[in-house]
């Protein structure tokens, strides 16, 4: 069965089976989160000679009075001819207390940067206020694909992914996040549930993508 859920709305999924009870779970995609490119510049050279690093600032009004569930991601589009791109993550830094209280466990710089493949975080310290978030990450000069790594690449896009969770969703991921399969040692993890008569999570997110400027290198 497929279907597109309504953001906003809750859901009752429901599963049976011959000799087993019916089962149900009730949730729903929260609606998309409110957010903005705010700004956007250059900082300095990137770690190769045909990418810089930029600054990008994202902005996010979080609704009062709501318990609210966020994910700041960035990804990059590489565009071949003949082929369908494929998003994938990029990763980024950011020196925002906000994103390192929901997220402690990434890579520190000596700068004080946090360094994110994704940065989860709760909306409660900001609840129904406007915040701007700045992210930085190296992109690569629109006019020099040539030495991206991407052979016959005509255009890579980078965007930003913001993404609202459900409670449910949001709590089933920081829960996974201690999810360690290859340490015998681990403690181990007790992900949680929310299917009636049974054991399962449903959960819901609303997702968007803001495509960031292109960065053009000099003559």
């Amino acid at each position: 069965v497929s279907f597109r859920p309504q953001a906003g709305k809750a859901y009752v999924v429901r599963a049976r089976a011959d000799g087993f009870a019916e089962v149900r779970a009730a949730d729903g995609p929260p609606p998309p989160p409110a957010v903005a490119l705010d700004s956007f510049y250059v900082v300095g050279p990137g770690p190769t000679e045909c990418s810089q690093e930029v600054a990008f600032v994202v902005r996010l009004s979080d609704p009062p009075l709501r318990a609210d569930y966020y994910t700041l991601a960035v990804e990059r589009a590489v565009h071949t001819p003949g082929r369908t791109p494929q998003p994938e993550p990029l990763s980024f830094h950011s020196r925002d207390p906000l994103l390192l209280d929901g997220q402690a466990e990434g890579l520190l710089t000596g700068e004080g940067d946090h360094w994110y493949d994704e940065a989860r975080f709760s909306g409660a310290p900001i609840d129904g206020r406007t915040v701007r978030i700045e992210l930085r990450a190296d992109v690569t000069f629109a006019n020099r694909l040539a030495c991206s790594g991407y052979p016959g690449a005509s255009r890579i896009d980078f965007q930003v992914v913001a993404t609202a969770l459900s409670e449910t969703a949001y709590r089933y991921l920081s829960v996974m996040d201690q999810y360690s399969p290859d340490n015998p040692f681990a403690d181990p993890v007790h992900p949680p549930s929310n299917v009636e008569g049974g054991l399962g999570l449903v959960g819901g997110l609303s997702r968007i993508r803001i495509l960031l400027p292109e960065v053009r290198s000099g003559p």
